[in-house]
């Protein structure tokens, strides 16, 4: 008796249908052809919406996200509470007519609100950019245009590569972005791609795992499931090419990315010089993929040796932390014994003309041993 009435009323439903369109005025076969055509576009549109309606939302959420390493404030929880209020606000009961926002008003109101919540995202000020000088910490809000990367060029990066030779930024990617980066790694890593570490003078005396006990790749960011990386390689570029522009350092190219990962059981990296022979790397940019990361307990911190001081900075390898320093002897660092898997991406970049005056000192030293050779 259900499944009777419940068909009776899918055909006035279906006659309904045929009045509205108009339908019942053509051929069978006419409202056949109209009616897969229908159906055919319904399909692709669901089908469409399912795929792709997820990565819209969360690039739209990536997008509108501004979150702190410290008192940070969740903007989508915020958009989601304003959307309750003005629904709740055009559901009102018809006995309080006098309270319906028209939905012209509605669409203001939520455009001001997300104004204010983009403007002031924790209620201190127009700049949110926080800065601890003293550590060189820099705490920035992730999805950062090319003007606010210049700004932070030229007010924080340039003056601590200046004073004290490195500094480092939080928040540079955000979590979706550098969570891609970090799955990425963690793919090679269970895929065996991450290979051993080399050594710039390998000995047969000595045992690499003495001296790096970290696991590498290397990658141009042009792979299959680098678009991530992409991202990360673009955010370096333009830091590192407005730092050179401000320095007058010619700066033109850099490394490809180098993903490693320290496995953890003490694995760490003795103390050494990116560039102790003037090979051309100038400044050196890792940027780390460790969450819930704690030094104390985890260790695995990097450990600083600034040139003519008397102290030592350690820096937690904390996810989407981008670390910059100067690859010469103004640095010397190690990694200290890490004691779970860590995770981190290193770019270098080169002195245009110190990497041309090192090449020629190779091809001289080739031709040199050649020669010997051949005599």
């Amino acid at each position: 008796m259900a499944l009777g009435d419940c068909w009776k009323q899918l055909s006035w439903f279906y006659y309904q249908y045929l009045l509205v369109t108009a339908l019942y005025m053509l051929e069978p076969w006419e409202r056949t052809v109209f009616n897969s055509l229908l159906v055919s576009v319904a399909a692709m549109a669901v089908y469409t919406g399912y795929v792709f309606m997820p990565q819209h939302i969360m690039a739209i959420l990536h997008y509108f996200e501004i979150s702190y390493s410290e008192g940070a404030c969740a903007f989508p929880g915020s958009v989601f509470f304003y959307l309750t209020v003005l629904f709740s606000c055009a559901h009102v009961s018809s006995a309080h007519n006098s309270l319906l926002l028209p939905p012209k008003l509605r669409l203001q109101l939520l455009l001001k609100l997300l104004t204010l919540q983009l403007i002031f995202p924790n209620n201190s000020g127009l700049n949110p950019l926080r800065s601890f000088p003293a550590s060189g910490l820099l705490l920035v809000p992730s999805c950062l245009s090319d003007s606010d990367l210049d700004l932070l060029v030229q007010q924080r990066l340039v003056p601590a590569l200046c004073s004290q030779g490195f500094c480092w930024l939080d928040g540079v990617l955000g979590d979706v972005t550098g969570g891609a980066v970090l799955e990425r790694v963690m793919d090679m890593q269970r895929s065996g791609i991450l290979r051993g570490g080399q050594l710039m003078r390998p000995s047969p005396v000595v045992k690499r795992s003495a001296v790096r006990g970290d696991v590498t790749a290397w990658c141009c960011g042009e792979e299959r499931d680098c678009e991530a990386l992409k991202v990360l390689l673009r955010t370096m570029d333009h830091l590192v090419s407005e730092t050179a522009r401000s320095l007058q350092r010619t700066i033109s190219h850099r490394s490809k990315a180098m993903f490693a990962c320290f496995p953890g059981g003490g694995a760490g990296y003795v103390k050494h010089v990116d560039n102790p022979n003037n090979d051309g790397r100038c400044l050196t940019c890792i940027y780390y993929l460790n969450k819930d990361w704690s030094s104390s307990v985890q260790g695995g911190a990097l450990r600083m040796f600034p040139e003519g001081k008397s102290f030592v900075v350690d820096i937690e390898p904390l996810f989407d932390r981008l670390l910059l320093f100067w690859s010469d002897r103004r640095n010397p660092h190690q990694v200290l014994p890490s004691y779970a898997p860590r995770f981190a991406v290193t770019v270098w970049y080169f002195d245009s003309d110190e990497r041309a005056e090192a090449k020629r000192r190779s091809r001289e030293r080739s031709d040199s041993e050649n020669s010997n050779s051949s005599e």
